[in-house]
């Protein structure tokens, strides 16, 4: 039997099939490719981290667990390395549905780079496999790629469209396209492609034209909201002053 038919009638016979959901499609089939970078995860404002937890199974599930835990940058991702931030109160879960855990306590980083992992499960309905390794098991969700996504919004100034897509292309280093409308259309190919690292919260880089300079920051204000500015210089020799562009997207 093809493994994708095997692993759906699995899910299809299971009272309880728990899932931390990778993206908008997953049906929790493991192994899977990574980066993990599922929108489910993520921290509020006041800091305490949360989880969309999905059951795909037959029936509604009763005292699921959550275990909030983090690894600082730099550690291998294990058990031995990890620092629990706290555990989220019992879940009850229906049939094909899902529903938000939030953590008791704020999660306090040691730097900007550290790992959020987040272990859902029933203790004897559905049991965690592979611990703390979220491309093996599907109860298992891990978000170290806080600038990954699809962002989109307007800038303040003119209610203009921007779209800005981030995707990790190494340790540490992004690329990073920006999609800007163009007379109420947005265009299919970026305006600007740059792979860089960031500094700690924030990226920033220089655009140049043949008539002006662009200075351009981005910085995160949560992990689904990054601020955007651009303030454009114009070198044409008409002593216009600098104009500042500003505005925020929001992850998709």
């Amino acid at each position: 039997m093809n493994p994708m038919i095997r692993r759906a009638s699995e899910r299809a016979m299971r009272e309880c099939f728990l899932v931390i959901k990778s993206g908008p499609t997953d049906q929790g089939s493991r192994p899977m490719t990574g980066p993990f970078t599922t929108p489910d995860l993520s921290v509020g404002t006041d800091g305490r981290p949360k989880v969309t937890i999905w059951n795909m199974g037959t029936r509604e599930v009763q005292g699921v667990q959550t275990e909030f835990a983090s690894i600082q940058a730099g550690l291998a991702v294990t058990a031995e390395n990890r620092r629990i931030i706290g555990y989220g109160n019992l879940a009850n879960i229906g049939a094909r549905s899902s529903v938000e855990v939030t953590c008791p306590t704020p999660w306090h980083k040691l730097s900007f780079a550290d790992v959020l992992l987040v272990t859902v499960h029933h203790p004897e309905l559905d049991p965690v496999k592979v611990a703390y390794d979220c491309l093996q098991d599907r109860r298992v969700g891990q978000m170290n790629y806080a600038w990954s996504g699809m962002y989109e919004g307007k800038w303040a100034s003119n209610s203009e469209k921007m779209a800005i897509q981030i995707r990790p292309a190494q340790q540490g280093i992004y690329r990073l396209k920006v999609f800007q409308e163009i007379n109420g259309r947005m265009p299919s190919n970026a305006q600007i492609d740059w792979t860089m690292a960031p500094h700690k919260a924030v990226f920033r880089w220089q655009q140049h034209y043949a008539n002006k300079r662009e200075d351009w920051l981005l910085s995160m204000a949560d992990n689904n909201k990054m601020n955007v500015t651009c303030v454009v210089h114009h070198l044409d020799g008409t002593e216009k002053a600098a104009q500042s562009l500003s505005g925020s997207v929001m992850r998709l």
